[in-house]
């Protein structure tokens, strides 16, 4: 039974990520953010507090479902995300991710440390475990582009450059 489990999800992943894409076996483009850069040093406390994020630039048909961030002050973050109540038994789904943040020449870099399913969904349970195997990938680094007291918008370093937006809460 073991042995069974991981291949039936290597066989499920690519019929998942296909259905994501507005093609098949294409990974549609990113619109790339145009907004202005207008941070140079960043102050970690600017971040302490709880955010709700937004994708500025989504692919089509990308949304981000209600995704909450923690950042503490002794350096971890925690992120909700609550796709719950969807109506889909396979994307109804809560999440929470646990990981470490720190800021650095106009940079915050986050590595993820545990993933887990908090929904019951038993689906979303063998997604966090092959996510979990991911968490590498799942980390990375977001250029600050705009800090004010309320609103922070990030763009990811990596060949994606997804703007985030972070209100606080």
């Amino acid at each position: 039974m073991k042995k069974i489990l991981p291949i039936s999800l290597v066989c499920l992943l690519p019929l998942l990520i296909n259905a994501c894409a507005s093609t098949p076996f294409t990974q549609p483009k990113r619109e790339a953010y145009t907004g202005k850069d207008q941070v140079t040093a960043v102050n970690a406390t600017s971040f302490i507090g709880s955010w709700h994020g937004k994708i500025l630039n989504p692919i089509q048909g990308e949304t981000l479902q209600n995704v909450t961030y923690r950042y503490k002050t002794d350096g971890t973050v925690l992120m909700n995300v609550d796709n719950t109540n969807t109506g889909n038994p396979i994307s109804d789904m809560a999440i929470e991710i646990t990981g470490t943040w720190q800021v650095g020449n106009g940079l915050i870099t986050q590595q993820a440390q545990s993933i887990r399913e908090t929904s019951g969904n038993k689906f979303a349970g063998m997604i966090t475990g092959v996510m979990n195997s991911l968490k590498r990938k799942m980390s990375g680094s977001a250029n600050v582009y705009l800090l004010e007291p309320n609103r922070i918008i990030l763009v990811s370093e990596d060949d994606q450059h997804q703007a985030l937006e972070l209100t606080r809460i």
